[in-house]
């Protein structure tokens, strides 16, 4: 058995890691919907590491958002949507995933019930989280250009 190659096709449980920035988890959503359209759910996940069992191949909707115990700012997701998993989420007893939800800081995800998807609430809270998410981006970007810029002035003065 030594030296055997066993294709996915085979494996029951696979384990993936990506690291994404949260202004950019509409393409970790993605990537979860295209593993569960190929037969791999979504069952567990820790930071940037996630967990796929074998399972039927199905279309499903996932929600990743930030969740942080140190950032006091009031424009948090959980903030806004206090009852985002009850609301939105498949219930537990028909998702793993939702079962084992982590409130560890960092990433979050959520399998959305099928019944929320055309609804316009949920539309509105995933243009929330990217517009948010963007903005802080954005804001990052600025103040690392701010303090790049201050550092490039202080090397030109001092320079002889």
């Amino acid at each position: 058995m030594k030296g055997m190659v066993i294709s996915m096709k085979q494996k029951k449980r696979i384990f993936r890691r990506r690291f994404v920035l949260p202004a950019f988890y509409f393409l970790l959503d993605g990537w979860f919907r295209r593993m569960s359209r190929r037969g791999w759910v979504l069952v567990d996940y820790k930071k940037y590491k996630f967990t796929f069992e074998r399972g039927m191949p199905k279309e499903r909707e996932f929600f990743t958002y930030h969740v942080s115990r140190t950032d006091k700012r009031d424009n948090r997701l959980p903030f806004r949507y206090p009852d985002l998993r009850r609301q939105f989420g498949t219930p537990k007893q028909y998702s793993k995933l939702n079962a084992g939800l982590h409130n560890d800081d960092g990433v979050a995800v959520l399998e959305i019930h099928e019944k929320n998807l055309g609804r316009e609430e949920y539309r509105k809270l995933r243009r929330d989280r990217n517009l948010m998410y963007f903005l802080r981006l954005l804001a990052d970007i600025g103040l690392l250009a701010i303090m790049f810029g201050i550092f490039y002035i202080c090397w030109l003065l001092t320079r002889d």
